[in-house]
């Protein structure tokens, strides 16, 4: 449910290639450290292209494209660091079975969290998330930031089974991806936020946030249980 709002909101080129059959294990390659050029070398730049085509339809087939790219990144081919981060987003949408899947592919959840990891380091080193925000690149690195920590903050929560130092480390994600929220459709992140308070024990702070939100969007699915929560509703008849 929660997951839905990760579905690529970019329009894809058409695929213009026959490809591999899919790769399920990512090699070291993807998280090499590099140096970023001022321009992408042409051949990596289609790759990336072709991947994105497919990403949404057809991540199986999507993913091992983007793993190409990347080696060749790895093995000195120039790239910039717009097109980096795009191709980290793209193992990021290629880890679930798609299209509109919530289900990681066979062995992707491990992969996942790595490469969210990996292109939070980019985007942080990159100082570009926040910037040129009424442009598409702009506002990539801002879906990508949301994409990357909203997405890591839940599935450490989901593998933290109440213990307090992970849950902690998910809620400073969950936070970094709500400070960059811009629009409605990547309000799942303040579902996660919400999740990880209410683990913590932090009920004032959760349902303040459930609060804004539901006055902003009343019927907002991902709080559907919660706007009648006999917690929430005992929080609201205190206000």
């Amino acid at each position: 449910m929660r997951k839905l709002a990760f579905l690529l909101t970019l329009t894809w080129m058409q695929a213009t290639s026959v490809v591999a059959a899919p790769t399920h294990s990512l090699p070291e390659t993807v998280f090499a450290k590099i140096q970023y050029a001022e321009e992408t070398d042409a051949e990596l730049r289609k790759l990336i292209q072709q991947s994105a085509a497919m990403s949404y339809d057809e991540p199986e087939k999507s993913r091992p494209i983007t793993v190409e790219a990347l080696d060749l990144v790895a093995h000195g081919k120039p790239i910039a660091v717009y097109d980096h981060a795009y191709a980290l987003y793209l193992l990021l949408k290629n880890c679930y079975d798609g299209p509109g899947s919530s289900t990681f592919g066979p062995g992707t959840r491990e992969d996942y969290v790595r490469v969210a990891r990996r292109l939070i380091e980019v985007l942080d080193a990159s100082g570009r998330v926040g910037q040129w925000v009424f442009t598409d690149e702009g506002q990539f690195y801002l879906d990508a930031y949301v994409t990357a920590a909203g997405g890591l903050a839940w599935y450490l929560y989901e593998d933290a089974k109440g213990d307090e130092a992970p849950l902690e480390e998910a809620l400073t994600l969950a936070r970094k991806a709500t400070d960059r929220v811009n629009n409605p459709s990547q309000y799942w992140a303040h579902d996660t936020e919400v999740r990880i308070l209410l683990a913590l024990k932090r009920d004032e702070d959760a349902w303040k946030i459930v609060n804004q939100v539901l006055k902003e969007l009343p019927d907002f699915a991902d709080f559907h249980d919660l706007k009648d929560d006999a917690r929430y509703r005992a929080w609201l008849a205190e206000q």
